[in-house]
């Protein structure tokens, strides 16, 4: 039974730019809402959060973690997202399944480049989101200047409904322009006691025009409150709070909050945000392709993440969006009639059984291990598919090559299993070589994924150097075909296949465009298992095809045997890519540098020296910010080069923008 009305629920995510205090925001938030009796530390290895051993080791959030907590009648259900790129599609695949976000920016740092991709992922995704300025208390924080980027470098509409009182050791509190009131901590209580009391005197008149502006911005956006405002020629708080929740579910607005979550302060306004702005499962029909959200209706839910539990085994993380389902229920899951296994709610990696999930639930399902992260949970009797996830572009990898050939299927199947977790890893077998390639978004996923092998085989493998990914894309349009033919029990059997490869640019990946005349439906399935082994294999330099379309002109087959067909049109497309000829196509990336005025001339001309292209270069608080585009073959070892040429002072983030000719 139900135990929260669906209305009441508040699916959130936390998202921001590496290092801009993600986890320990959300560590608070367990902290305050009675979920955890202490403060974890990610500098202490101690969040609840980042239970993984890398995490603690690293001090960085790598997997995407589920958690809930209650506050003034709302359950929460809450996603702490990675903030590095490497591990984009733990974000990507989190805000799939939110229904809003709290996007958190530093005082200091501003919007930075993955606040930038997270955000147009959200945009994407059409996410309603609330912006948290977070570490006040740092010096150069500065609250005008990060809504302003929000404003600029997102193209958002920020509303702040807050002020902070201080600013950096000066930091105390906050002025709530709603309430017309200041909030004040007391540090010694760890935050949990807080005064409310008058607006400090030297900031009346600030506090004030602040709340004006933020009258006339809701008014411009929102018809009610201008009608109520143009009629009573005034406002109370319960009508702004309500037209801030209209303009925030309808994306025209951002409600700005600030505080600071190491300190402990600003978290409970945070808290009271997420329950009056974010969106309940009920407003979910403001996106497409979204079921009615009802317990009554027909179940639907999405798997969003794959995970190993060294009890349960592998976990499906499920978003249930309507119905609802007791385990053991059968039901069509990815296209096959299979019982729900046992439930269980999530808090970071602990699990809690549960006998049924209703909509909107946030959990997890044990015994369905041929489930992968995108397939669809429904009604036997009403079959659907909810969007799968976009996977982004592995652009590196390393052949991992067991010791002994004895314990080579050993790792492969590990190998296989950690890539069923994260859909943005591949795992292949090198034609030319035999080697086992694991390809990613970046050298630390990588080795994360190295060090946890490690943790489950032992030392029974060694990792390669990494080296970056290639593609080849076709420079002509060329047309070839092949015969094949064989015999079983004296019986002959053949195919030919005929088939055009032409360049397309546009295309990622290659596409396959369709028939000339009818196919059978039974043939489609061999032709396009021998393509795809055409385009894995690729062009002259060995490299997977991209850039291509692929079109069959024309199939002959005596009884259409499988093995023969998917052979004729692997090796027809071979020849069609081998007459077209190839480009080798490389990634690059898009880079953002933080560093000091003084050392803005050695980035500039390391980045020239490494075939960098500087699209724009932006004055922050105390550093500049060098944006630019560069080849990811001259960025390996970057992070070293960089500290070295700046005595540590600078950092620097990428992530993928295309294959590029080189």
């Amino acid at each position: 039974m139900r135990t929260t009305p669906i209305d009441k629920y508040r699916n959130i995510g936390i998202a921001a730019h590496i290092d801009a205090g993600k986890t320990t925001t959300t560590e608070r938030i367990l902290f305050f809402t009675g979920v955890s009796e202490r403060l974890g530390e990610v500098h202490e290895g101690t969040a609840i959060m980042d239970w993984m051993e890398e995490e603690q080791r690293r001090g960085i959030t790598i997997t995407a973690a589920s958690t809930a907590c209650n506050w003034k009648g709302c359950r929460i259900n809450i996603i702490d997202t990675p903030g590095h790129v490497d591990f984009t599609m733990e974000v990507e695949r989190s805000l799939r399944v939110l229904d809003g976000v709290v996007a958190l920016f530093c005082a200091v740092g501003g919007v930075e480049s993955q606040a930038q991709a997270v955000w147009r992922q959200a945009d994407r995704h059409r996410v309603p989101r609330i912006a948290f300025i977070n570490k006040m208390d740092r010096v150069g924080a500065d609250f005008e200047r990060v809504v302003k980027e929000i404003e600029t470098s997102l193209g958002a509409r920020p509303i702040p409904v807050q002020l902070p009182i201080g600013e950096g050791e000066d930091f105390r509190g906050v002025i709530d322009l709603i309430a017309e009131e200041a909030v004040t901590w007391d540090e010694a209580s760890l935050g949990m006691k807080y005064e409310v009391g008058p607006i400090p005197a030297d900031m009346a008149d600030e506090a004030e025009l602040a709340r004006e502006w933020l009258i006339e911005s809701l008014a411009e956006l929102d018809t009610p409150l201008l009608e109520e405002y143009l009629e009573r020629g005034e406002v109370g708080a319960a009508a702004l709070n309500g037209a801030l929740r209209r303009v925030t579910l309808e994306l025209k607005a951002v409600p700005v909050l600030t505080g600071s979550s190491f300190r402990n302060i600003g978290v409970q306004p945070l808290l009271d945000a997420i329950v009056k702005y974010l969106p309940s499962p009920s407003d979910s029909a403001m996106r497409e392709g979204v079921p009615k959200a009802e317990d009554e209706g027909l179940f639907s839910a999405l798997v969003f993440k794959v995970a190993a539990d060294p009890q349960k085994g592998r976990l499906c993380y499920i978003r249930v969006y309507s119905g609802h389902a007791l385990a053991g229920d059968t039901l069509l899951a990815a296209g096959c009639e299979k019982k729900l296994g046992n439930l269980f709610r999530m808090h970071a990696n602990e699990v809690f059984e549960i006998k049924e999930v209703f909509t909107g639930d946030i959990a997890a399902v044990a015994g369905m291990d041929e489930l992968l992260t995108g397939d669809t949970i429904c009604e036997v009797s009403d079959p659907i598919v909810l969007e799968r996830l976009e996977v982004p572009v592995p652009v590196i990898s390393v052949a991992v090559e067991p010791k002994n050939e004895a314990d080579r299927e050993l790792i492969e199947n590990e190998l296989s299993e950690l890539v069923a977790e994260d859909p943005s890893l591949r795992l292949r077998t090198d034609l030319l070589t035999g080697q086992l390639l694991l390809s990613g978004m970046g050298e630390l996923q990588l080795e994360v994924i190295a060090a946890r092998l490690e943790k489950r085989v032992g030392h029974l493998f060694r990792v390669g150097t990494p080296r970056i990914e290639q593609r080849e894309m076709p420079i002509l349009s060329k047309r070839a075909s092949h015969s094949a033919s064989r015999e079983i029990d004296g019986q002959r059997t053949d195919a030919t296949v005929d088939v055009s490869v032409v360049p397309a640019p546009e295309v990622e990946g290659w596409v396959f465009e369709g028939a000339r005349g009818q196919i059978e439906a039974d043939k489609i399935g061999p032709l396009l298992a021998g393509f795809e082994e055409a385009m894995e294999r690729g062009g002259s330099a060995g490299h997977p095809i991209t850039g291509a379309s692929v079109r069959l002109e024309k199939l002959s087959s005596n009884d259409g045997d499988a093995v023969l067909l998917k052979t004729a049109a692997s090796r027809a497309a071979a020849k069609a890519l081998a007459e077209c000829g190839t480009v080798v196509l490389e990634p690059h990336m898009e880079l953002e540098i933080s560093g000091p005025e003084e050392c803005l001339g050695d980035i500039l001309s390391d980045l020239k020296s490494r075939g960098g292209r500087v699209e724009g270069i932006e004055q922050r608080a105390g550093f500049r910010v060098v944006k630019g585009v560069a080849p990811l073959r001259a960025l390996m070892g970057y992070a070293t080069s960089l500290r070295s040429k700046t005595k540590g002072r600078a950092t620097y983030c990428m992530q993928f923008r295309r294959f590029k000719e080189s």
